[in-house]
């Protein structure tokens, strides 16, 4: 097959294999692109409108929300293979994933208005804790220890940055941003072992949400050691604030690889997938 047949929400590099995983929404399809070659290699159907992915603790196997149903699928990736009874059947639709490294859980939340924030563990499915209610369609990030959950809000006039505190095993807001913020794009950004959380545009401390910064731009991702972040177009260094390069093409379908020198940007217009090395 050809990447010109596909339009992906969300692209990962294997940390582990040589090889870019990008999920096609409208196909349902997980795909395997070779890293060298920059071809599709293997596509596995993996559920019912899947809309996000994040690897479990061991990096072995890629965790599907799929939004069409209550499932959240795995994806053996040395295997490469998917067994769809071997799911986890879970309490709502889920939207978008994150992953507790540290402890190996797995959270998630639904897309529309108020979303619950649901935890499980990633081993066998079972649900761990649970809050109703609790931020406006948000994007989850879990910190470091995995024992604090970061919520951005979206899609309404006071969408704020919310810290959750996961220690009493219900999540409990301890803190959030002081000045509320419209933002339509449903993203956060967050590096462990780094001080600093991206929200709408805006860069802040973790620890109570101080405000640092402002890079009025829509940030899309971040480099793993925590240094540069990436609109759909633009790179900026994180401490100087300062626009370093542009991209290849305008996209928000981003992945990093974990040495932090290659960019992989795919265009869904176009079908093709582009390299940009940082250091050059």
């Amino acid at each position: 097959g050809s990447l010109s047949q596909h339009r992906f929400t969300k692209m990962l590099v294997d940390p582990q294999r040589d090889y870019i995983y990008g999920l096609d929404t409208q196909k349902n399809q997980l795909v395997f692109i070779d890293k060298n070659r920059l071809i599709p290699v293997k596509s596995l159907v993996v559920g019912s409108m899947p809309t996000d992915m994040e690897f479990d603790a061991s990096g072995n196997i890629m965790l599907i929300a799929n939004f069409g149903s209550t499932l959240i699928n795995r994806v053996d990736l040395v295997e490469q293979k998917i067994d769809l009874k071997q799911g986890f059947r879970v309490a709502v639709n889920p939207f978008i994933i994150a992953v507790d490294k540290t402890n190996n859980r797995v959270a998630f939340v639904t897309q529309d208005e108020m979303s619950p924030i649901i935890i499980i563990d990633a081993e066998s499915g079972f649900e761990i804790m649970r809050a109703d209610d609790l931020a406006y369609q948000p994007d989850i990030v879990f910190d470091s220890s995995g024992r604090y959950i970061y919520a951005a809000e979206s899609g309404r006039d006071e969408s704020y940055l919310r810290c959750f505190d996961l220690i009493s095993g219900i999540p409990e807001e301890i803190f959030h941003s002081i000045d509320p913020s419209y933002y339509p794009a449903r993203k956060v950004l967050y590096t462990p072992n780094h001080h600093y959380i991206y929200f709408a545009g805006k860069k802040y401390d973790t620890e109570f949400f101080d405000f640092i910064d402002d890079f009025s731009e829509e940030l899309i991702m971040i480099s793993p050691d925590g240094n540069l972040v990436f609109t759909h177009r633009q790179i900026f260094d994180t401490t100087t604030m300062n626009d370093i390069g542009g991209l290849p093409t305008d996209s928000p379908i981003l992945a990093i690889d974990r040495n932090n020198e290659i960019v992989y940007q795919f265009a869904n217009n176009t079908g093709s997938l582009f390299i940009y090395l940082i250091n050059n």
